[in-house]
């Protein structure tokens, strides 16, 4: 035999086609992203002392696109679209390419534009290996039993993988599953606002912060907030507060973020969430020190604290937020959605309006500058942990941490309680980036490819895409899947009269944000957090950030 031929994609040994997702940008040493790459490898027998002819069948979509092909550090060719963007293409592999244990690797880097997120999938389909001279080819046993072992494509540098393991958390009574993304990324579930008998609201139906932390664990949850009113709370009990969230936690084996609830009758509620577990000195909005969220800041450096804050039901008329006072020092978050409703923007659904005031939603705070990223929290008092909403957290590991360092980054968004799966990206960028342009440095920003995948527990009703208040992308699921991916591109456009009417259309030299609004059939919502384009005329800082 002198030649061999495999399928590419017969489930399950072999992966169908590239398992793509939306990448992660890095800045190179000029201050811009480098490429984000696509990467697939085949793992093919050596002939010793033989050259190899190959023939792949690829199906681009990109008619620009190029595969780079190596053996280690030989460099093989360049497959390019142009060529043949649907069909057979041929490379050879050097009688002295590297080889290892009789098999030679052969990897395949498709660079990509920078500024375009690997949105379209490239497939592969059969694959046909021969010897140069025609001798015959060898075959190690194992392929013939095994073919490839490895799926032949996989994404490498941050990419998400659009996988099954990207499928629906457990329910009741069963651990949610940890979303692997590459790059050793996972989405992690939680409720950051649940209280406990410390709470004087609630009583006497309140549980123990033990039997929150307990059913957040058989609930699936991966972490739990316990956020109780410091004003409710002497310094003793507040000593105590702390210690029986860190020991329920470790009995329960499910991580506990230190966290209470500031509560200002004056300018709104706060929940104060901390980098470590150890006793902060007690405060709360009725020490001198900190009765005003601009007092924080200083507080917190005075005394060496790790922590962040975050408003929630900010337009409740009982407890409203006075949006002036958000301190964006110490506020990167704010709850959009809780037992108290959607706090989104006035006449959204799942919103109790009648009790709500016109001007202090979220969107209002957007508008207004404020950089905030969402939470979903319960702000449970007789009910159970996830009951009003939930927060995701995308993080590398499941510690205090970890999932401190990507809250404080925006790297978060917020659901009405289902485990709703969401990437969005911005040329390249996550939720929660801020893009710090100006007149000198705009053109460098289009065009503007925003990019998502979503994977609900549900059937999809809609997806839609949020800049500065109005719905500019808007898709109507009539098929009800559960999953989609979504990629779009905005072209540079200069003045008001051009914009209207053209939902792909941009105002270039104005700041905006971003951010995606998913919708089940069910009713069951989630909100990406923003990604931000801050335009500041003569500002020279950096060019993204």
């Amino acid at each position: 035999m002198n030649s061999y031929a495999f399928a590419v994609g017969e489930e399950p040994k072999d992966g169908a086609f590239l398992l793509y997702g939306f990448g992660t940008a890095r800045k190179n040493d000029k201050g811009w992203r480098r490429p984000c790459d696509q990467v697939f490898a085949l793992r093919l027998p050596a002939a010793a002392g033989r050259a190899l002819n190959v023939s792949i069948e690829l199906d681009f979509q990109d008619p620009d696109q190029e595969i780079v092909l190596t053996a280690g550090e030989t460099r093989l060719g360049t497959l390019k679209a142009a060529d043949n963007p649907h069909g057979e293409q041929a490379f050879t592999i050097p009688a002295d390419a590297p080889r290892s244990g009789g098999w030679v690797t052969i990897t395949a880097r498709a660079a990509t534009d920078p500024h375009r997120p690997p949105a379209r999938r490239i497939s592969a389909g059969r694959v046909t290996f021969a010897t140069g001279d025609g001798s015959d080819l060898v075959l190690p046993d194992e392929v013939l039993n095994d073919r490839i072992k490895m799926p032949p494509f996989r994404m490498v540098d941050m990419f998400r993988q659009y996988q099954e393991l990207r499928k629906r958390a457990a329910v009741d009574g069963h651990r949610a599953d940890e979303y692997e993304y590459s790059g050793d990324m996972k989405t992690f579930f939680g409720d950051v606002h649940v209280h406990t008998e410390y709470s004087n609201c609630g009583r006497p139906f309140n549980r123990s912060i033990d039997e929150n932390v307990r059913a957040a664990r058989d609930r699936g949850h991966d972490f739990i907030a316990v956020a109780d009113h410091a004003e409710h709370m002497t310094e003793d009990s507040w000593r105590r507060y702390f210690t029986d969230i860190r020991e329920a936690g470790e009995k329960h084996g499910i991580l506990t973020i230190p966290a209470f609830e500031w509560t200002s009758l004056e300018i709104g509620h706060r929940n104060i969430y901390f980098r470590s577990e150890e006793v902060p000195p007690y405060f709360s909005s009725r020490t001198q020190q900190t009765n005003h969220t601009r007092k924080l800041r200083r507080f917190f450096d005075d005394n060496g604290i790790s922590a962040f804050a975050a408003a929630h039901h900010p337009a409740a008329i009982e407890h409203l937020t006075d949006l002036d006072t958000i301190d964006e020092s110490v506020e990167p978050l704010i709850e959009i959605f809780s037992t108290w409703g959607n706090s989104e923007c006035y006449g959204a659904p799942n919103q109790r309006t009648a009790t709500n005031l016109p001007g202090s939603y979220v969107q209002d705070a957007l508008a207004r500058g404020h950089k905030l990223g969402f939470l979903g929290g319960g702000d449970v008092h007789n009910t159970l942990p996830g009951d009003g909403g939930l927060t995701a957290v995308i993080a590398e590991e499941l510690t205090l941490e970890s999932l401190y360092r990507a809250m404080l980054a925006r790297r978060c968004y917020a659901t009405s309680g289902d485990r709703i799966l969401i990437d969005f990206y911005l040329n390249g960028f996550p939720m929660g980036s801020i893009f710090n342009v100006n007149q000198y440095s705009i053109n460098r920003l289009f065009p503007i490819n925003l990019s998502a995948s979503v994977v609900c527990p549900e059937r999809l009703r809609s997806i839609e895409v949020i800049s500065n208040g109005e719905i500019v992308y808007d898709c109507d699921l009539v098929e009800c899947r559960t999953e989609t991916d979504m990629f779009l591109s905005y072209e540079k456009l200069q003045t008001p009269s051009l914009r209207e009417g053209s939902p792909r259309s941009h105002l270039a030299n104005n700041s905006r944000y971003y951010y995606l609004r998913v919708t089940q059939q069910d009713d069951g919502m989630a909100w990406s957090s923003p990604v931000w384009i801050d335009y500041r005329y003569g500002w020279s800082g950096e060019d993204c950030g």
